[in-house]
């Protein structure tokens, strides 16, 4: 076995250890495929905070709350807010807020963008792209379209996939380790 694919197996083991010690997955087998995709999701975005480097924030913000945004109809429903009062690797603690509109979103480090915001997503990424904010989704061509992470399903598993150049204009790092579990998308020239 590689060294490559070693080091990608140990990556995934983590995010599964993750997800067990965080008890973000449904515990009941007849809960919904849609509820059990959401509380993966929620689990990743809890990991991810420890594979992604933020701007050095200023003295106000160093002692805040950690937010997590959801913009637009929320898919995950109370699976996300499993993640609040959790501490992340700086010690702060995870606050989740919910946007109606691009004009609520305030002050976040993470911002997932809902599927209801597709036709709206061109304005979104123009406001948001280059501030320190990551950006996540879970359809179909946000990648491409300046998301930083977007999840999809292959079969029955949910993987990710990065948007690094979008990441890098906004002012994040992303870990080697999460980018080697990731599918790596490039904006198509305009």
């Amino acid at each position: 076995m590689g060294l490559d694919r070693l080091s990608r197996q140990v990556g995934v083991a983590w995010f599964l250890l993750g997800l067990a010690l965080f008890g973000c997955l449904p515990a009941r087998a007849e809960e919904s495929a849609s509820a059990r995709e959401y509380a993966v999701k929620a689990a990743f975005i809890l990991q991810m905070v420890r594979y992604v480097e933020w701007p050095a924030p200023g003295d106000a913000d160093a002692e805040g709350d950690f937010v997590v945004g959801v913009l637009g109809e929320d898919p995950f429903g109370r699976t996300i807010d499993t993640l609040a009062g959790r501490s992340t690797p700086a010690g702060q603690t995870i606050q989740v807020v919910r946007f109606a509109r691009l004009q609520d979103v305030t002050d976040c480090r993470i911002l997932f963008i809902a599927r209801s915001e597709s036709r709206r997503l061109a304005r979104v990424a123009s406001r948001l792209g280059r501030r320190p904010i990551l950006l996540l989704g879970d359809t179909r061509g946000f990648a491409e379209r300046g998301v930083h992470v977007n999840f999809y399903l292959s079969g029955d598993r949910v993987r990710f996939e990065i948007n690094l150049e979008a990441a890098r204009r906004a002012g994040l790092e992303i870990s080697a380790k999460l980018l080697r579990l990731a599918r790596i998308v490039v904006e198509p020239e305009t």
